[in-house]
């Protein structure tokens, strides 16, 4: 692995975070058969449905993964595509990992076209970024803090 001293900002994955109030068995079916397996499917209350799902091979930006899912998503049939609509919130969840420390000058740029957008908006979808720290930042902290 790449010595991390100096990491900077960078781009990990993104995933595709989906509640309904009702099961979507079908479009897990789906999801699955496309190579987009489920991380989580599970009830996480008397009233919601937990999905999160990954493409098969992330891609180096936020932008080629989440059109691999759209790919799929327009590709649907009309039972699955009638889960998809049910479905309260679908987030498409960028996630990055933070570095090891903040520096000047650490530009970091991601960008989202306004035509993935609209793709996005069309399918009643939203986006989510997560930052994640450096895993041994963590570590650390706690350390500190004992």
């Amino acid at each position: 692995m790449a010595n991390r001293r100096h990491q900077d900002i960078r781009y990990l994955n993104t995933d595709l975070d989906i509640k309904s109030d009702k099961p979507f068995d079908k479009l897990v079916g789906c999801f699955r058969k496309m190579r987009m397996p489920e991380n989580t499917y599970t009830k996480i209350n008397n009233r919601t449905w937990l999905g999160c799902f990954e493409v098969g091979l992330q891609e180096r930006s936020p932008e080629q993964t989440i059109l691999k899912f759209i790919k799929v998503i327009e590709k649907l049939g009309k039972i699955e595509m009638n889960e998809w609509d049910n479905c309260r919130s679908k987030l498409f969840n960028i996630g990055f990992d933070c570095g090891k420390a903040p520096r000047p000058y650490n530009n970091f740029r991601c960008c989202l076209s306004a035509g993935l957008l609209k793709k996005i908006a069309k399918l009643g979808a939203g986006i989510e970024i997560s930052i994640y720290p450096e895993p041994n930042a963590l570590k650390q902290a706690s350390v500190k803090r004992q």
